[in-house]
């Protein structure tokens, strides 16, 4: 896991902050094999730009999107690379924000490309989706200051990515990195219901102010 902070730019009376939080999970070699998974491409597609994977209920990720190369000094199965990108700025007082959830193709790989497999890494992307959403809530339910804005918006942000990081590790020793199958269907049902809790807030894209 790795948390980027830009330094603060001021420029015309507007204050600007940038803030990544990449992370990626690999999934060891399983015990059973499942049956393959069929590639699919993902030229168009919604969510998709040259250098990133959007989030987005219409596009599941595909062994295709999977364009990095395995670690060869890694024995695991998959690794996924997702990240929530969080912008804001401070203009003559008033602070707006921009979010953004994202899969890194480039930084993410397959050594054993299953459906089973996928379906697991998929849930590592939908954590992710979730957790965004809940800092979009959060932001929007929380009363800000100007004078304290940039440290209580940066709390938050931490507070809500730690949580992040712990259902992720939580998901991958559950299931037992996707072998036990039936904590591993349980955990996919919990996500989509949890994606299903928080639809409320998918909007952060379009809606942040």
């Amino acid at each position: 896991m790795k948390f980027q902070e830009s330094p603060g730019v001021k420029v015309g009376g507007m204050n600007r902050i940038r803030m990544i939080l990449l992370a990626a999970w690999a999934l060891p070699v399983l015990a059973v094999a499942q049956p393959a998974g069929t590639a699919g491409s993902a030229n168009g597609e919604p969510g998709e730009t040259g250098n990133y994977i959007a989030w987005s209920s219409a596009r599941r990720l595909q062994w295709s999107d999977y364009r990095g190369r395995p670690d060869p000094r890694s024995d695991a199965a998959a690794s996924t690379s997702t990240e929530i990108g969080f912008e804001y700025r401070i203009r003559n007082g008033v602070p707006s924000y921009t979010l953004f959830c994202h899969f890194s193709p480039s930084r993410s790989w397959g050594r054993y490309r299953t459906s089973y497999i996928l379906a697991h890494e998929q849930g590592h992307f939908d954590i992710t989706e979730i957790f965004a959403r809940r800092l979009f809530q959060a932001l929007k339910e929380t009363p800000f200051h100007e004078g304290s804005f940039r440290r209580d918006v940066e709390r938050l942000y931490t507070s809500i990515m730690q949580d992040r990081e712990h259902m992720q590790q939580a998901y991958d020793q559950q299931t037992d990195y996707s072998r036990n199958q039936v904590q591993q269907e349980a955990w996919l049902k919990k996500i989509g219901d949890m994606l299903h809790q928080t639809e409320t807030y998918a909007g952060y894209a379009q809606n942040s102010p």
